[in-house]
């Protein structure tokens, strides 16, 4: 019986260069999502703070777009606060959303919020 030499494959090259390669842009904003999450840590009052108004706002005009709270936030309590109210605000907003305390309005073409149970100003007392 003959011995037939058996031949190894090679790896083609083209196999190796299908795999998955991110551009330095996708890289970049990869790690600043990652930066931007790891970075922020919310002072328990400031956001107590921002919540409170949020809800206020939502209670007086029943719904609203995001830049108008924004607007509303900044002349209610923007002399008050020190720091990034943007990042501030954004927060407790998905936070509110998590919890169900807040939903966006249907039927709108800009997200217009509004608060999921609305208190009776006979209720307050």
């Amino acid at each position: 019986m003959k011995k037939v030499p058996v031949k190894k494959k090679e790896v083609s090259k083209r196999k190796l260069s299908l795999e998955f390669k991110p551009d330095k842009h996708t890289l970049k904003n990869k790690k600043k999502s990652i930066i931007d999450s790891i970075a922020f840590h919310p002072d328990l009052l400031k956001n107590d703070l921002i919540r409170q108004t949020i809800i206020t706002i939502l209670w007086r005009r029943e719904e609203a777009t995001m830049s108008a709270i924004k607007e509303d936030l900044v002349k209610e309590i923007g002399h008050h606060f020190d720091g990034d109210i943007e990042r501030y605000i954004e927060h407790v907003k998905s936070d509110l959303e998590k919890r169900k305390l807040l939903e966006e309005s249907p039927g709108k073409l800009l997200p217009h919020y509004r608060l999921t149970q609305k208190l009776q100003r006979g209720d307050q007392e």
